[in-house]
């Protein structure tokens, strides 16, 4: 029955609809400085992230539309996060990673395995398994905790001053600078590809 609901009514994107909700107003909550409400918002949002899979899987309502939905989603709630703070390196890390989607987006549902094909070594032990390996969790720690970490920063002064603070800030600046390398090699591999589509049709 669910399957005769047009796909954006159906479960996983309203859940997707209500995470792009509950960002937007912890971007706001953040700009009067209620700290608790900002991550509450937050919070629930990165929350709901792990039950739109799920509710997708059991309800039958997997989609092309949700599996990009949900990507977007994720990149625009770091994004926000980054550029609030990061104000001059944050909007350079969302263009990034807005430009590795849409490559990465065009080559279908099975991307990584297409990215795997010829890629260095450290680049398909980030993508394998679907990121289930030492450098891809270490790669995705660090693609969401680099925004909270600046944003924590920001509003505890004190706890940023730290010793074990400056030391977890640069192993995630590490784990993010490793994502990094696979979201360049993207890149890349995007524009090598166009490059020689030109010279084959000289």
């Amino acid at each position: 029955m669910a399957k005769k609901l047009p796909v954006w009514l159906w479960v996983p994107n309203v859940i997707g609809y209500l995470r792009i909700v509950l960002v937007i107003l912890a971007i706001s909550i953040y700009g009067i400085e209620r700290k608790v409400g900002f991550w509450v918002c937050y919070g629930l949002s990165f929350i709901l992230d792990a039950f739109d899979g799920k509710a997708a899987r059991r309800l039958n309502q997997t989609s092309e539309f949700g599996a990009f939905l949900d990507v977007a989603i994720d990149i625009a709630s770091r994004g926000l996060l980054s550029c609030r703070a990061y104000p001059v390196t944050g909007p350079l890390v969302l263009a990034l990673e807005g430009l590795v989607f849409t490559v990465n987006h065009r080559l279908g549902k099975d991307w990584k395995a297409v990215v795997l094909e010829s890629s260095p070594w450290i680049v398909r032990e980030i993508f394998r398994n679907g990121f289930r390996t030492p450098l891809g969790a270490l790669a995705v720690s660090g693609l969401f905790l680099m925004p909270a970490y600046g944003v924590v920063a920001l509003q505890l002064p004190k706890l940023a001053g730290t010793m074990a603070w400056k030391v977890a800030g640069v192993l995630i600046f590490a784990c993010r600078a490793l994502c990094g390398v696979a979201e360049f090699y993207c890149l890349w591999r995007h524009c090598a590809y166009l490059v020689s589509l030109s010279a084959n049709s000289d």
